[in-house]
């Protein structure tokens, strides 16, 4: 009884269709139809996107009217939940871009968008349409300091400004401070919604090599509690592995393949993925007989035949349901090798960092040879979040997490395992603000050589020229205290007092200097427009001839 009455609690019906949800997701039900500011932090596999599209679901069927911004913050994840959205709610307009002239064929929409993306909502002078709710996922990413935080950060308070109905949702995993970073970026106080425990079991090993033999070592509650010796044996496992992880991580990877399994294998680079990749369709040794792979995956190899290069080594891995996945990768074939492996019919993809930024592909297996971006280390946040990628809830209740390193160095595995992933997010600018000086705030960005300063120096800049106490509040929200207080007005109002290009342009653009821009946009005006354009060709209206 008592688990019968636990089964209704925990059960939401969307248009008449039943769901049983965790009691975080159940919590966090409640407070998207009682709350109007909510920040949630939570782990990739606890299932916040889901509750939120099934909350737009219902709000949806509700009324005849209803606008969503659905801000994510990169391209591959602007596809991903697009199609999502498009398969789960076909009678709501999905567009991935605001165009001002263009007219609503659709009383419900959602807009799933970059940062980038939402300035033209943000500078539309008509036909704007107010948004019911604001999401925004992955909200860690306003810690970029490298320009895309200090544009985050301009957005969303421009957006919040928007309209003072306006319901907004913020996201990330493993947040400590979600409250703190909300207000930040909002000024408005928000309810938490959190919880560092996935409804999924991630059994968590350590792969150790001993010449010939394989074992394993389980750990769990922050210690090792279990290990199991030389449960497989592989010839020279430990030299292969040594000498070419490729071919050795395949060879292992192998002893775990169970039939239905689906594998993600963790790269530190593009390069390496591919090369791993080539190695384990190579150790499968399948035949090349399309025959045996579904039209989907036969249709793919075509493309890439036509369109890439006959003999692009993606091809060989496709042929055996393996692919790899980075940001080099042309947007529809990366998008293609995405819905393959989340259909199952990619069994294996060896990926990169591109999968940190919040593209949810999760599997049964994660393999982790080396725990870098690149040549940096992950940070312990970066690492729970990638692990989070193993186990697939609506398959299965437990995924596997394998770490394996050369020669047997593994107790950064340990460390990572036993780690606390949770994070204080800090926004670019509250590290920048502390750090500026006043011939820094009055010089030119070329000038300036860190990012973060450069960045912050750029975004004050623009809110001085506002002229709407954007700057005066922004500073007082970060408690910056009054000597430096006016020393950054005064410096910033000075360095700008001589700039004419209109606001309006300086608003298409928040992330370049004003002062870059008006240099250019004097030079545009002295030297007349028919100096800078490009001219059309004499020849561009006339019929084309053969010659």
């Amino acid at each position: 009884q008592e688990l019968v009455e636990k089964r209704i609690n925990n059960s939401i019906i969307i248009n008449e269709k039943s769901h049983l949800i965790t009691d975080f997701q159940k919590n966090l039900f409640v407070n998207l139809q009682t709350e109007r500011f909510i920040a949630i932090s939570a782990p990739t596999s606890s299932g916040k996107s889901f509750i939120l599209k099934k909350y737009i679901e219902k709000e949806l069927k509700k009324t005849n009217k209803y606008c969503v911004y659905y801000i994510v913050p990169s391209r591959a994840l602007i596809n991903q939940v697009s199609e999502e959205l498009r398969i789960e709610l076909p009678e709501v307009l999905i567009k991935n871009a605001y165009i001002e002239e263009e007219t609503h064929e659709s009383e419900k929409i959602i807009y799933v968008i970059t940062p980038e993306r939402a300035i033209n909502i943000i500078n539309a002078e008509s036909n704007k349409l107010i948004p019911d709710l604001i999401f925004i996922d992955e909200i860690q990413n306003v810690e970029d300091e490298n320009g895309r935080g200090s544009l985050f950060e301009y957005v969303f308070e421009e957006l919040s400004n928007i309209s003072n109905q306006v319901k907004i949702v913020t996201a990330g995993p493993f947040i400590s401070n979600s409250n703190k970073i909300f207000k930040e970026l909002f000024d408005k106080e928000s309810k938490v919604i959190s919880t560092d425990l996935s409804p999924v079991f991630q059994l968590r090993t350590i792969v150790k090599l001993d010449s010939n033999l394989l074992s394993l070592t389980l750990f769990a509650n922050n210690k090792i509690f279990y290990e199991l010796n030389d449960i497989v044996e592989i010839k020279n496992i430990e030299n292969n592995f040594n000498s070419n992880i490729g071919k050795g991580l395949a060879q292992i990877m192998l002893s775990f393949k169970n039939k239905n399994d689906s594998n993600l294998v963790y790269s530190s680079r593009g390069d390496y993925a591919e090369k791993w990749a080539l190695k384990y369709a190579e150790e499968l040794q399948n035949e090349e007989n399309s025959g045996n792979l579904e039209e989907e995956l036969i249709d793919l190899i075509k493309f890439i035949k036509k369109e890439i290069h006959p003999k692009y080594y993606l091809i060989d891995c496709l042929r055996n349901k393996i692919a790899f996945h980075h940001s080099s990768l042309s947007e529809f074939v990366r998008k293609e090798i995405e819905s393959l492996f989340e259909s199952g019919i990619i069994d294996t993809l060896f990926c990169t960092s591109t999968l940190l930024e919040g593209v949810n592909l999760p599997a049964d297996n994660l393999f982790v040879v080396k725990p870098e971006k690149n040549t940096e280390k992950l940070s312990d946040f970066e690492f729970g979040n990638l692990i989070g990628r193993a186990g697939r809830l609506k398959n299965t209740l437990y995924g596997s997490i394998f770490c394996v390193s050369k020669k047997n160095n593994t107790e950064w595995a340990e460390e990572y395992y036993r780690a606390n992933y949770q994070k204080d997010v800090k926004t670019s600018s509250s590290r920048a603000l502390p750090e500026l000086k006043v011939e820094d705030l009055l010089s030119s960005s070329l000038q300036i050589k860190e990012s973060k300063i450069r960045n912050t120096i750029t975004s004050l800049r623009i809110k001085s020229l506002k002229n709407d106490g954007s700057l005066e509040k922004f500073l007082q929200k970060h408690k910056i205290d009054e000597e430096h207080y006016f020393k950054i007005i005064n410096s910033i109002n000075k360095s700008v007092n001589k700039v004419t290009i209109p606001l309006k342009i300086l608003k298409q653009n928040p992330t370049i200097d004003p002062l870059l821009q008006d240099e250019l946009y004097k030079k545009i005006m002295n030297k007349g427009i028919e100096n800078w354009i490009i001219h059309t060709n004499s020849n561009f209206r006339k019929a084309h001839k053969k010659e």
